[in-house]
């Protein structure tokens, strides 16, 4: 039920020795705007939330949040890319 997308874009990560955190990011700061993220394919690398929360990432998943909840990518160990794309809009 998106009335405006303000940015739709992909994020690609390479492997990492080791499953680590990036860095815990809003996307926008503005109450009116949504954030999703769907996950291409199956990784170790989730994304992590400032709550503790911790999301797998899973090929085919649609996650749904609020774009200012501080939120992190996990780079992953298991598969040469991680590939997700991010859903800027307003609700």
């Amino acid at each position: 039920n998106a009335m405006a997308f303000m940015k739709i874009k992909a994020n690609l990560t390479t492997v990492k020795p080791v499953v680590r955190p990036g860095i815990f990011h809003p996307d926008y700061l503005n109450d009116n705007v949504i954030t999703s993220l769907f996950y291409l394919q199956n990784t170790n690398g989730g994304t992590l939330f400032e709550n503790g929360d911790r999301i797998d990432c899973m090929e085919n998943r649609l996650i749904t949040f609020p774009s200012k909840l501080e939120h992190a990518p996990e780079y992953s160990s298991d598969t040469k890319t991680r590939c997700v794309i991010n859903f800027n809009y307003f609700k």
